[in-house]
């Protein structure tokens, strides 16, 4: 278990490209050394980035688990100091000493559990927004890919109307039924909609031009 007040000592810098390689318990440690405002370009360039992000989040998640588990077992450590203090085990003296050992030590700790609150909060936004981003993305490829699909059936359509169209042969049924999808089917253009027969005469006079 990590002991708050280590992180009183000074951080050992790592470049960037160093972190991956860091064991958990290595990686816990750096993170908890650079939670102050001074490191903001290294939470914003390196460890929310794509690469480290989940780690990163992960492992302030256990910081604050961590110190939490220690305020509740100093508190109960102090509780039951003072027990003793009441019950003539130990002076008064002494019993008063470690309780403001105590206090100066949870001062500390909240303070660092706010450090972690801080820094958890912020990459639970910062993870959600790349997520959206990337939902986004993956949607718009998503879609181009299928209008891509889609309008190269309409080219085929289109030009297997025009084919028969100069033949000598009449339509049949289940050509022109064919052909009518080309009018009530539509693909995405800009902000709205375009049929599919539009959407072909538009590339047939583009290539024209």
């Amino acid at each position: 278990m990590h002991e708050t007040a280590a992180y009183q000592n000074q951080p050992v810098d790592l470049p960037p490209e160093a972190l991956p390689e860091l064991g958990t318990s290595e990686f816990s440690d750096y993170i908890a050394h650079h939670l102050g405002y001074e490191y903001e370009s290294l939470w914003r360039d390196v460890l929310l980035a794509t690469g480290l992000r989940d780690r990163t989040r992960n492992a302030l998640a256990a910081l604050l688990r961590n110190v939490d588990s220690q305020l509740r077992d100093r508190r109960e450590e102090d509780e039951a100091m003072r027990l003793s203090e009441r019950a003539g085990e130990i002076d008064f003296e002494q019993a008063r000493a470690q309780h403001q050992q105590f206090v100066a030590w949870r001062q500390r700790a909240k303070r660092f559990r706010g450090m972690i609150e801080r820094r958890l909060m912020h990459a639970n936004r910062v993870i959600r927004e790349q997520r959206r981003v990337a939902h986004q993305a993956r949607a718009e490829q998503d879609r181009r890919a299928e209008r891509s699909v889609v309008f190269e059936l309409a080219q085929a359509i289109a030009a297997h109307r025009e084919a028969c169209q100069r033949g000598s042969q009449p339509p049949r049924t289940h050509d022109q039924a064919l052909w009518r999808l080309l009018d009530d089917l539509t693909i995405p253009q800009g902000e709205g909609r375009i049929s599919l027969s539009a959407a072909v005469a538009a590339e047939t006079n583009r290539h024209k031009e």
